[in-house]
């Protein structure tokens, strides 16, 4: 029905049709206000549903990451490597074993050019000048072949040693006395240059990483 409306600015006649139209724009209004309530809602599930995937994702990929760890710790944070010991010994024992081998050479050179007749000591060393030298530069230059080398040092005392027993019992101009004699002498040679060639040989073998 018409009639009055009290508002702050006085009173309004008001119309059947404007109020008809104020109930209609306030249906409407509610009718938004749901509608709205109802996107806000499925918004927040919707919101809810991708933190879970996000979550479950960030899961997996964590606990990806945590079975890869080792090897990835392996990769990036692998463990510094153990500083290398001074390398002296085999240092000072190649070149005194280049140089002794190469005065032994140009000795027996100069020995066999010259007409000089050399004792016992002077042919052992001519004859082991070559071990030498070549042993000497595998030390020095850390070759691969220098722990074979060792080797070669232990064999060759061995082989000395047979030599001098063959002699000691062929040689019938000595007595059996002197031939126990040379026996032990050449007994405590080889036992001594098998014990020094062996400890050679366990150190060439602990630095064999170093060597080319």
């Amino acid at each position: 029905m018409a009639g009055f409306e009290v508002t702050l600015y006085g009173r309004i006649w008001v119309t059947p049709e404007a109020l008809d139209l104020q109930h209609e724009l306030e249906q409407r209004a509610r009718k938004l206000e749901g509608e709205g309530g109802t996107l806000t809602q499925r918004t927040e599930t919707s919101r809810a549903s991708n933190s879970g995937v996000i979550a479950s994702s960030s899961s997996g990929g964590l606990s990806a990451t945590a079975e890869h760890a080792p090897s990835l710790a392996g990769v990036a944070f692998s463990a510094p490597r153990k500083q290398l010991l001074p390398y002296n010994w085999g240092k000072f024992q190649g070149w005194v074993s280049l140089i002794v081998g190469a005065f032994a050479a140009l000795f027996a050179i100069y020995a066999v050019t010259a007409g000089i007749t050399m004792d016992e000591k002077s042919t052992g060393y001519a004859i082991a000048s070559p071990l030498l030298i070549v042993s000497g530069y595998a030390f020095v230059r850390r070759k691969k072949y220098a722990v074979a080398m060792t080797y070669v040092w232990m064999t060759f005392y061995v082989v000395i040693f047979l030599f001098s027993l063959h002699d000691s019992l062929t040689n019938k101009a000595i007595t059996s006395q002197q031939q126990g004699e040379e026996l032990g002498k050449g007994l405590a040679e080889m036992g001594i240059g098998l014990l020094f060639w062996g400890l050679c040989a366990v150190y060439y073998r602990k630095r064999r990483l170093e060597f080319n």
